[in-house]
């Protein structure tokens, strides 16, 4: 049986952080819960994956080695 959130709804939940641990707390968190989560390593594979994938929710570190956090979400927004 396919859990969902109280909207009956799964989320598309993209997560881009450096760090695997935090990816992997954020989906053990919130895949159990039925939601289709998807992890990006950096900066780059964040936005391509952000494109292709159209997340209803970005769970996004702000201080990645490859680029800042805000600089992505702006870009991020113009879609």
């Amino acid at each position: 049986m396919e859990r969902v959130n109280a909207a009956n709804q799964i989320a598309r939940v993209l997560v881009v952080d450096d760090e695997a641990d935090i990816r992997r707390f954020v989906r053990l968190a919130l895949a159990p819960e039925g939601h289709d989560v998807t992890e990006a390593a950096n900066v780059q594979r964040g936005l391509i994956d952000a494109g292709t994938g159209r997340p209803d929710l970005l769970v996004r570190d702000l201080c990645v080695p490859d680029g800042h956090g805000v600089d992505f979400i702006r870009e991020f927004r113009t879609w």
